[in-house]
C-alpha cells in the first residue's frame, strides 16, 4: 500500500472521544488536554484501531493523551464533528463521544507531555474549547459539553 493510501485508510477509520470528568466539591469538571499544535485545547480522542471497541479507544486515548483512568460509560454520549485538514476527510471528521468518570486515583498519570491536561468547569471547558477554533466547531464542542451536563444531571449527580 502506498503511503497516500495508508494515509487515506487511517483517516477513514472511526474515531472516539473520552469526555473525562469528575465531581468536585465545586462541581462538575471535565478534563481537557492541548491540541497537538498547542494552540487549543480538546478531549482526548483518536483513531479506533484494529481489534478495538469505540468504547475502549475513548478509554486508551483518555490514559495516553491526560493520562487518566477511569469507567467509561458503555453508551455513546454522541457524535461531533471536528476538523480535519488530512487527505480523505472533507475536511471533518465524526468522533463518537463517551463518557468516562475519572476515578479519584485515576488522573496525573504519564501523558503525552506536549497535552498539559486540565480540570475545567462547564462553562469554563466551552470557553477554552472555543479558543482558536472555527464557529462551527466550537459550537460542536459546546454540545458535547451541553449533553455531558444534561446526562449527567439526569442520573442525579451533579
Amino acid at each position: 500500500m502506498r503511503g497516500t493510501d495508508r494515509a487515506r485508510d487511517r483517516e477513514s477509520r472511526p474515531r472516539s472521544a473520552a469526555i473525562c470528568y469528575r465531581r468536585s466539591p465545586g462541581g462538575l469538571e471535565f478534563l481537557l488536554v492541548k491540541t497537538k499544535g498547542r494552540r487549543g485545547w480538546t478531549f482526548p480522542k483518536g483513531h479506533v484501531e484494529a481489534g478495538e471497541t469505540p468504547q475502549s479507544a475513548a478509554e486508551r486515548e483518555a490514559r495516553e493523551e491526560a493520562g487518566a483512568r477511569g469507567r467509561v460509560d458503555p453508551r455513546p454520549l454522541l457524535t461531533y464533528r471536528y476538523p480535519s485538514s488530512k487527505p480523505g476527510t472533507d475536511g471533518q471528521v465524526e468522533v463518537a463521544a463517551y463518557l468516562m468518570e475519572v476515578d479519584p486515583e485515576g488522573s496525573g498519570g504519564h501523558h503525552e507531555w506536549f497535552r498539559q491536561p486540565a480540570w475545567f468547569r462547564p462553562a469554563d471547558a466551552v470557553a477554552r474549547l472555543s479558543e482558536n477554533r472555527e464557529e462551527e466547531f466550537a459550537a460542536e464542542h459546546r454540545r458535547v459539553v451541553e449533553a455531558a451536563v444534561e446526562r449527567l444531571t439526569q442520573n442525579g449527580t451533579r
